[in-house]
């Protein structure tokens, strides 16, 4: 009998501490930025976001600039976590559901500093 009670207090306070099943703890978060220098690199118009999660697996979302440069991200996010904002680089930060930010890239570094199959050599490094 001394057994029965603290057992039927165990049940309660598990059941009672459960997240009701059909609520969900995401919250949206808001990631948004504009590339300068557009227009001078017509080949990258994407941006991509990579949601760093360890359990269910990372999640990649990818879209487009406007006109002007601008993205936006708008993911849900139920616990904190890493993610990598990938353009002409990789950006990693660490974003909390309900954040907002906003990055601005330079877009010229990626013409200056990308060659597609060849290095690249700056001005200060040759021998002219």
């Amino acid at each position: 009998m001394k057994l029965v009670l603290p057992g039927i207090l165990f049940l309660i306070l598990m059941f009672s501490c459960n997240a009701p099943s059909g609520e969900s703890t995401e919250i949206k978060t808001i990631i948004t930025g504009q590339v300068s220098g557009y227009a001078e690199v017509s080949d990258h118009d994407m941006v991509k976001l990579l949601l760093a999660d360890p359990v269910s697996g990372n999640r990649e979302i990818i879209t487009s600039l406007d006109s002007l440069g601008r993205f936006r991200f708008e993911p849900e996010v139920e616990y904190p976590r890493e993610f990598v904002l990938n353009y002409s680089g990789h950006l990693h930060y660490f974003v909390y559901p309900g954040d907002s930010l906003y990055f601005e890239i330079d877009g010229k570094c990626w013409s200056k500093l990308s060659q597609p199959y060849g290095r690249v050599l700056h001005p200060e490094y040759t021998n002219s």
